[in-house]
């Protein structure tokens, strides 16, 4: 379990998304329109969730942005300069948190913990954009002094990810884009909007009359598991407010879950395992406590893409996939 933890306990840490409030949550598709937050002056300004209002003579035009912030805001047609955290293009796997980015042609400022101040001087930005994933602090800036350094450079806009329904953090990205011109009428996005409200019927048709079918998302290898718990991802709640049922981890609603032997994940029966992205499938084949699992032997284990950017165009490809493989599966216990 040792290695386990030290290979997902960060995404944990700084991840930080706690449930939402079963109270008063609204998911899907914004019912109103999305206007840019512009002043009368004829100058810039935009308000982040943490009430920060950031005023420019003009509208920026040089962003530099955390990889998961870069590749969002391109779903709604606002590209970067440069960008800050993983570079994982090459990884191989269908997901990434770069998305559509180019990086070759972006100015990379550094990954976790090893930012650049020089590389993001040379960028020239006019802001800095970050998701909020807990602790009121920009995600890859874990602390004030770090912030203070870049706010010397450019200013920082924050989009709240943490405790809040996945679709208000999307509406937060296209809000933000359409205050950088993006145009929240225009053809791509009212098709990525559509693709989604597709996709989102495709998941209720994939479980209609499948009563009891339970889905769980797990990082796992021969070491050990991590079962994510369904409450405290907001990707997974975005699931369950379709109709989706997941596996009771056992946690409470603000724990990010349970960390198990591979033997002891029969204890938490599951008709589809949803395996990490960051993973391979190769790394459980042949492995007794696995292959001998019902789901497993029934073919039932798809992928979680833990990585699904915050857009409509993004979401609505992770939910097509996701449908894919509900359609197919049935409840084993």
């Amino acid at each position: 379990m040792n290695h386990l933890s030290r290979r997902f306990g960060r995404r944990a840490a700084i991840r930080g998304v706690a449930a939402a409030s079963a109270s008063g949550v609204i998911f899907g598709l914004p019912t109103s329109p999305i206007s840019a937050q512009t002043s009368a002056a004829g100058g810039w300004e935009f308000t982040d969730f943490r009430g920060r209002t950031v005023s420019l003579s003009e509208v920026p035009t040089r962003i530099v942005a955390q990889t998961t912030s870069a590749a969002s805001l391109l779903d709604f047609g606002i590209e970067v300069v440069g960008f800050y955290g993983p570079d994982d293009s090459d990884s191989g796997n269908e997901f990434l948190q770069v998305g559509r980015l180019d990086v070759s042609s972006l100015t990379h400022i550094g990954d976790w913990g090893t930012l650049d101040l020089e590389k993001l001087v040379g960028a020239d930005p006019d802001i800095y954009v970050d998701l909020h994933r807990g602790g009121g602090l920009l995600w890859y800036m874990p602390d004030p002094d770090t912030e203070a350094l870049v706010e010397d450079i450019c200013p920082t806009i924050g989009i709240d990810a943490n405790g809040v329904p996945f679709m208000d953090t999307v509406r937060g990205f296209e809000e933000l884009a359409v205050a950088l011109g993006a145009d929240a009428e225009g053809p791509q996005i009212t098709e990525d909007k559509a693709s989604l409200t597709g996709a989102e019927d495709a998941i209720k048709a994939a479980i209609a009359g499948k009563d009891g079918l339970k889905i769980v998302a797990i990082s796992a290898d021969a070491t050990g598991v991590r079962l994510w718990n369904s409450n405290w991802l907001n990707d997974m709640q975005y699931l369950q407010s379709l109709g989706v049922a997941t596996v009771d981890v056992g946690v409470g609603d603000n724990e990010y879950g349970a960390d198990i032997s591979l033997e002891q994940l029969g204890n938490y029966p599951a008709d589809v395992y949803l395996v990490d992205d960051r993973q391979s499938l190769d790394d459980l084949t042949g492995i007794a406590a696995w292959d001998s699992l019902p789901a497993v032997q029934a073919g039932q284990v798809g992928t979680w893409y833990s990585s699904v950017l915050y857009s409509y165009r993004s979401l609505a490809e992770a939910l097509n996939l996701y449908a894919e493989v509900l359609a197919k599966a049935e409840p084993v216990g």
